[in-house]
Parts: C-alpha cells; structure tokens; sequence
C-alpha cells in the first residue's frame, strides 16, 4: 500500500494488484486488537483518499523483469515492479489443533477473538515466538492463570540480564514463562490442557503464536537465509526493475535474526514505491524500537543482544538494578558501540538512544554524554569504557 501511494505521488501511472477487499491491518498492530472493542474488519483501508491509480482484485501468480503474471493467466506490462507480499505463518500441525478453545493467530481477527475469550478463560497457554508471546499475555492476564512457552525469538533473544527483568516482572503479574515444544491439545469435548515436553499443563484456552516466514511468488530473483527476496540498499532485487519490501524482502547486508524488513514495511515500501517511479533513495531502515509490557518498556537500538554476544572483536558490558536492566555491545578495537538494550519501568523517562540508532556513539558519549542525570545506560557505559581502556 505504501510502495502503491509513493510511486503515485512520484507521478508513476500505478496498478496496485491487491487479492483482498479488506486487507488485514500492518503485523505490528494486531495484539492492540486484543484489548480494543472495535473489530479488525472497520480499521480505515489503507488506501483511502490517498491512491489515484488501478487497483486490480487478484492475485499475482508469479513476476519477472517488468511484468506480472495474475491468477487468471494475463500478463500485466511494466517499466518496474514492488513485491511487496509480505509475510506467511509455518504450517504448525498438532493433534487437538481444531478443538474449541484453540486460537491460531494468522490473522488479524483472531487477535480480537482472543482478547473476547480470555475474558471468561481461567487458565490461558500462550505458545510460539518470545516479544510477541509478551505482548499478547500482558493483555490478558488480569484474573487469571497465564502461562508463555516459548518456541522461538524471532528478532534474536534478549539479552539474559534483559531477559531476567522482564521474567521477573511478567512473575510479578503471575505469568510464568518457560521453554519447550508443544505437541498436543486435549480434552473431552473443548480444550482441557496441552502437552508440552510430554508433560500436561491444564488450560482452557491455547493461543498459537506461529513462526512468520517470507511470502515470494515464482520471480528469477536472489533469495537471502531467510527465504525473502535479496535486496540491496536502494531495495532493488537481482532482477532488473525489480524492488521488493516489507516482510518478502531481506536486506542481504543484514546480521542476525530477524532479517527481513516486515517490522518497517512502511518505510520499505515507501523506498522501494519511490524508486520504481524513478527516483535512487537509500533505505536506512529504523535502528530502535520499543515495545511495552508487564508494567515494563523494553528499547533496544543497534545492534542488540543475541545475535552478538562476547567475541575477541566484540565486547558486551551489563548492569542490572532492582526494576531496570541494560546491556551495551561495543567494539574492543575502538569503543564504537554497536548496539544497546534496555528495560526500564513504563513510567520512567525514556533513554535517548538516537546516537546508537545513528551509528555514532562511542563509549565515552554514552558514558559522559552531557546529562547531570547518571542514567542506567550511561552507567554501563562507564562500566564498559573502564574495560576497554583496561584492555
């Protein structure tokens, strides 16, 4: 929808080929839904007022330099094209999967019916991917029994002081988090309890977090390690007059987990809309993000966490207070900081990460950035910049 409204505002004669009348809102959104009384199907379109060109309701079958191949077999002619197909769910077939009670949460709507269902569930299982397994959970655990059991951490895992702070907090609330596969929902009748690691846990209500995996359709392109399209920094693919963004593309420069571009669809596709209409923009992407529960804000920028780790190039220095955690990767050669992660309480001021998102901070800015205030990021810094001048 941005690439559409972009390349149109650029001047480009535009054809959006859009299968659905009612597409879901953006991925990011979706747990809002859960404590929302409005429904997922009257979110405004993405469209509206803003796209003057074609819209085409089908479905695009497979694309090469220059054209698009429908469902119906017509070959659609143009001077450029933006995948922009975004992400699937892997398949997570287990025995009980279809019993009343259980939620898999691949669209938008089922956020909704959860949050409906909770209300009269006692004992809640919510199993999958990590951050967004958090985020459904702090919505719905007042007044009852909420269990997290995590399969995977899409983006990388935090950092363990990080993650000890949000456990900790999440305890504090009575979820309990935990890790193990699930392997069957039981019950005479409607859900009753899963399996997990052989063991049975009791529930009456299982929400299914499954793993997001990138959508491409049949192109002569580069696939990356995550099965997205590769693209460069401009987001053009291998193929000519090809631009990809959103959840199907994967910038090749990328490290870690969490490669593909779905958590910045919208400036993705605003790059990539931008450039098949002719212009040469350079996709910077958002280097921080935040996200909020259990009475916590977590933020990272950077490089963060897992994906790094200790190493004779790479150091990592933590601090960990009553309520608050942070941890900093840095480079041993220079003291340049890679990245920073941070949990503090929600109502806390916010920690200014600009300079890390931005590439130019160094140890010694964090650690005497000018502040009166000795922040917990500007402790660890001074932790850290003590290490490195040691070494």
């Amino acid at each position: 929808m941005e690439a559409a409204k972009e390349a149109d505002r650029c001047g480009a004669r535009v054809t959006l080929i859009e299968k659905s009348d009612a597409p879901d809102p953006p991925w990011r959104v979706w747990p809002e839904l859960i404590s929302s009384r409005r429904p997922a199907g009257s979110l405004p379109y993405p469209l509206d007022g803003a796209f003057d060109g074609t819209v085409l309701r089908t479905e695009a079958r497979s694309a090469g330099p220059g054209f698009v191949i429908t469902r119906d077999g017509a070959k659609h002619h143009f001077d450029a094209v933006v995948a922009a197909t975004g992400c699937g769910f892997e398949p997570s077939p287990f025995w009980g999967h279809r019993k009343e009670g259980v939620y898999l949460l691949d669209r938008a709507r089922e956020y909704a019916d959860v949050g409906n269902s909770a209300s009269s569930a006692s004992k809640v299982v919510i199993y999958g991917e990590g951050m967004r397994g958090l985020q459904v959970a702090s919505r719905i655990y007042r007044g009852r029994d909420v269990r997290i059991i995590i399969s995977h951490w899409a983006e990388g895992e935090p950092s363990w002081n990080i993650r000890a702070a949000i456990f900790r907090a999440a305890g504090e609330c009575g979820v309990s988090i935990g890790y193990g596969t699930l392997s069957k929902a039981i019950g005479l009748g409607p859900l009753e309890a899963v399996v997990v690691d052989g063991k049975i846990v009791p529930c009456d209500l299982l929400a299914l977090l499954p793993r997001r995996v990138p959508r491409v359709i049949p192109m002569p392109a580069q696939t990356g390690r995550y099965g997205g399209l590769s693209v460069d920094r401009h987001l053009m693919t291998s193929t000519a007059c090809t631009y990809a963004a959103g959840g199907c593309a994967e910038l090749s420069c990328r490290r870690g987990a969490g490669s593909t571009l779905e958590n910045e669809s919208g400036m993705s596709g605003r790059v990539a809309g931008a450039n098949a209409a002719g212009r040469h923009l350079t996709f910077e992407g958002a280097k921080s993000k935040e996200l909020r529960f259990f009475g916590l804000r977590w933020a990272a920028a950077g490089d963060w966490g897992a994906p790094f780790g200790e190493s004779p190039t790479v150091g990592v220095i933590t601090e960990t207070l009553e309520e608050s955690a942070c941890t900093i990767t840095f480079e041993r050669s220079t003291g340049r900081v890679l990245g920073v992660e941070t949990v503090e309480p929600a109502d806390s001021a916010p920690v200014d990460l600009s300079s890390v998102a931005s590439g130019a901070a160094s140890m010694r800015t964090l650690a005497y950035g000018g502040s009166s205030d000795i922040s917990l990021v500007s402790e660890t810094a001074r932790l850290g910049l003590r290490t490195w001048q040691s070494s």
